[in-house]
Parts: C-alpha cells; sequence; structure tokens
C-alpha cells in the first residue's frame, strides 16, 4: 500500500515532466498536469492486489500447517535427477557448480519460471525504448532522404506558367529544380469522404519519389492516382477502384479518377499523379503552384540567391527541408529519447527486483549449503559465482525470449500512433537487440554487489551449527 501510494505520487512527477517536455516541444491551446483521483487509486488498486497474489501461496501455506509439526526442524526438500541428466553426453561435460545450479533450477519449477518471466518483461520494455527511437530515426530518414530529396519548396500564393521555373533554375547556387502543381480537393468514395491534397509531380524525376511498403521507389504512372495505404483504408478502396475528386479552389467539378498503386507516406496522406496528366484532368496548360529545388548550401551564394528570390511577387513561403528535418528529429526524436530513458529506468528495476528477491530467498534457503562450501575453502567470491551463473542463466534466457515480444510490442505502440498527420515504421535495428541483451546482463552484474554483501555478512559457523 505504501509503495503503491508512493509510486503514484511519483507518476504525478513523471506526469508534470511529461507535460513540460511538450509543451517545449509542441503549441496547444491548454496543457497542464492535474492529478486525477481515479487514476492514482486505480494504481494503488493494482498494487494491492499484486501483492495479495504474491503472497496468497505462503499465506495458504501457513493456514495448512499443523503447530506441533510445523515445531520441528524442516524436512530436506526430495531430490531425484532432472531431465538433463539423462543426457549423458551434455551433463558429463559440465562441472559440479553448474550441476547444482542446473537442480535448482528445475527443482524449483516456480521460482524460475517467474524469474524468466520477469526478465522477458524488462527486456521486452528496453527493445519497446530502443524501438521508438529506431523509428523515430527510420521515420524521418526515408520521408528526407529518400522521399523528398530537395533543399527547398518553393510555394507560390496563385498558378504560373511552367516557364516561372527557367527563373529559379538561372539563380547562383541552384543545382537542380522540378515543377510540382498542389491542387487540394476532397475525395469521396459512397459515404466516405476526406480532405486531402494530389501532389502533380514530374515522371522520372529526382526531387521526390514515392515508396510503397517495401520501401521501394515508386514510378509516377502516366495517368492515374498513388495514394497513400491509410488514405486508401479510410475510403476502404483499393489499387483499380475510381475515386471521386473535388477541388477545393478553381472549377470545382468532381472527377472520377483511378487509384492506380497504394503508398507509403510517414508525413500526412499523401497522394502522388504526373504533372503533366494532372493539368489535362484539370483542364489546364502546364500551370505551377511550386518548385523543388536543391543548391550547393553555399553560405555565400546562399544570401544572394534568397534575396532574388524574396523579390519574386509571388513567391509565398520559402520551406528549409534541413531545417524541417532538424526540427522534427528535435520534437519527436527528442522526446522518444527521454521516454526511452524512463522505459529504462523501470526495467531496470523489474530486473533488479526480480534478481534480488530470488537471490536472497535462495541464499536464506541455502544458507547451510553455501557455509559448507566455505568450510571445504571456497573464497567468498566463489560462493557468490553460483549465484551469479544462476541469475545470469536465467535472466539471458528470459531476455532473449523478451526480444521478439518487445519486437510486438513496438508493433502494437506504432499502429496505435497513427494519425493523417503522420504514422511511424516499426523498425528495430541489430545494435538494439545487441543493447538490450548487454544491458540485461549488466543489471545482473550490478546486483551481484549486493549478493556479494549478504553472503559477507553470513555466519557461516552458526549456519553449521546443529539444532536440538
Amino acid at each position: 500500500l505504501i509503495g503503491g501510494i508512493l509510486g503514484g505520487l511519483f507518476g504525478v512527477f513523471l506526469g508534470r515532466l511529461t507535460t513540460i517536455m511538450y509543451v517545449e516541444y509542441f503549441t496547444f491551446p491548454e496543457l497542464s498536469s492535474r492529478i486525477y483521483p481515479d487514476v492514482l487509486s486505480f494504481g494503488v488498486f493494482i498494487s494491492v492486489i499484486f501483492a495479495l497474489l504474491g503472497t496468497i501461496k505462503g499465506v495458504l501455506r501457513i493456514m495448512r500447517l499443523d503447530p506441533s509439526e510445523a515445531m520441528r526442524e524442516a524436512t530436506p526438500p526430495v531430490g531425484g535427477s532432472i531431465i538433463l541428466e539423462k543426457m549423458k553426453w551434455f551433463w558429463n561435460r559440465l562441472d559440479a557448480q553448474w550441476h547444482m545450479i542446473l537442480r535448482g533450477l528445475f527443482r524449483n519449477k516456480g521460482r524460475t519460471a517467474i524469474a524468466v518471466f520477469s526478465a522477458a518483461l524488462g527486456s521486452s520494455i528496453v527493445v519497446l525504448a530502443f524501438g521508438f527511437v529506431d523509428s523515430m530515426d527510420e521515420m524521418v530518414r526515408l520521408q528526407f532522404d529518400r522521399v523528398m530529396r530537395s533543399d527547398y519548396h518553393l510555394t507560390f500564393n496563385r498558378e504560373l506558367q511552367v516557364s516561372a521555373i527557367d527563373e529559379i533554375r538561372r539563380l547562383d547556387g541552384v543545382t537542380h529544380a522540378e515543377p510540382v502543381l498542389n491542387v487540394a480537393a476532397t475525395f469521396r468514395v459512397k459515404n466516405h469522404s476526406k480532405r486531402g491534397a494530389i501532389v502533380g509531380v514530374v515522371n522520372n524525376g529526382e526531387l521526390t519519389t514515392p515508396l510503397n511498403s517495401d520501401g521501394q521507389p515508386v514510378t509516377i504512372p502516366s495517368s492515374g492516382l498513388l495514394m497513400t495505404q491509410r488514405l486508401m483504408e479510410q475510403l476502404e478502396i483499393t489499387a483499380g477502384d475510381f475515386v471521386e475528386v473535388t477541388p477545393v479552389k478553381g472549377e470545382r467539378s468532381a472527377k472520377f479518377l483511378p487509384v492506380v498503386e497504394g503508398i507509403e507516406s510517414m508525413l500526412g496522406l499523401a497522394v502522388y499523379a504526373d504533372f503533366n496528366w494532372l493539368n489535362n484532368v484539370l483542364g489546364q496548360e502546364k500551370i505551377i503552384n511550386e518548385v523543388r529545388l536543391t543548391t550547393t548550401r553555399s553560405r555565400e551564394l546562399e544570401k544572394e540567391y534568397f534575396d532574388k528570390l524574396k523579390a519574386m511577387p509571388n513567391l509565398e513561403t520559402i520551406t528549409d527541408l534541413r531545417e524541417q528535418k532538424d526540427a522534427l528529429n528535435k520534437q519527436l526524436n527528442g522526446a522518444m529519447r527521454a521516454s526511452a530513458v524512463v522505459m529504462i529506468v523501470f526495467a531496470a528495476v523489474i530486473f533488479f527486483g526480480t534478481i534480488l528477491n530470488g537471490t536472497l530467498i535462495a541464499i536464506s534457503e541455502r544458507r547451510r549449503e553455501t557455509a559448507t562450501f566455505r568450510t571445504m575453502g571456497y573464497f567468498e567470491n566463489e560462493v557468490a559465482r553460483l549465484f551469479l551463473r544462476e541469475n545470469l542463466l536465467n535472466n539471458m534466457i528470459g531476455a532473449i525470449i523478451g526480444l521478439p515480444l518487445g519486437y510486438w510490442m513496438l508493433i502494437a505502440s506504432m499502429e496505435g500512433f497513427v494519425s493523417d498527420a503522420y504514422s511511424f515504421p516499426s523498425v528495430l535495428s541489430p545494435a538494439s537487440y545487441i543493447y538490450t541483451l548487454a544491458l540485461a546482463g549488466l543489471f545482473v552484474l550490478i546486483s551481484q554487489i549486493f549478493v556479494v554483501r549478504k553472503l559477507n555478512k553470513q555466519n557461516w559457523v552458526e549456519a553449521l551449527s546443529l539444532k536440538e
């Protein structure tokens, strides 16, 4: 109960930190941190319920005890061979210490199962934390390094003739420029409708490359639309279906256009079409309202062509893709990295709690055994090594089981984050798996410090004395 209350208060503190972080990165009309009594009460309730579940077995055993039998010295546990001993080719290769460790693990199946399950849970949380960061990195990389490879987007306040791009191409420092026609429209299929925009880009262009679900480039079709899978799901259509498109500006006559293929888009609900085909559909003669370009990024030339760009009468905005990428990294990735640190701390608590709890119980139960080792000439660190091997075996098995569990949790989390504004891929780098296993091993080694302290405080002479 005390732990649940303290944990609830700590949760309120973390909630306020999270709110401060969101206010720093994002703009909301109002965002404040408050205490929700129902949430706090539910957290304490969960704490108490699991405390009862954790003690009910022991309480039931006590209630079944006969007082006269309970006052006698405990009967030694019944031994017997374990399944591994039947594998002679394997068992005979192990030393005596490994024999004792494996027998102890197999004879205490409940405790071993709890240790492995807790390690798997802790490992999955660490994998999830690393997966958040990896997924954010991949989302930014895909969107800004593979899909949108331009340096700047120039947006005009009205449609211009395509010849206007020639003036931009002649500016010093501009290495490549491509025309774009953005058409804001409403997409309708039966009783489903969605506001969005069609982006008309030149076929075989270098600066805008849509990707399919496998991350492979998709060629802009000569006719028809490439539509984001999320938008297709909302409209309940598949490739080959027609969608009613009504432009928001100009002549607002509905047109039925075919959807050629579904694509993936990390930001927004993108719809792509061939630049010339889209102009023909609208009955226009090659008009543009945006130009995407790459530059030398030279500081000397940057001010010069910026001054010339700003002097263009119809220019509305200049979007720096590098700055946008950096801002996204700061906002999303920074927030995710902060969350990852908190999650790893929680995983460490699970690891330490399980390891220490299980090991201290084992030390208490095996006092005579550890004292016997000391009288046989074993040093304290050699006795502690027995528990270290046992903990490493339990926790590394659990950590390995937790790797796919964490990945499944990541997939579920990323699907929960999907919105019209953005979506995230579920990505885990090989390094994240290695870091997870390394952290699992590190947690065991750190907990070993407390195990050694406990062993050092034991009076092994008293442990060996017989009780009448």
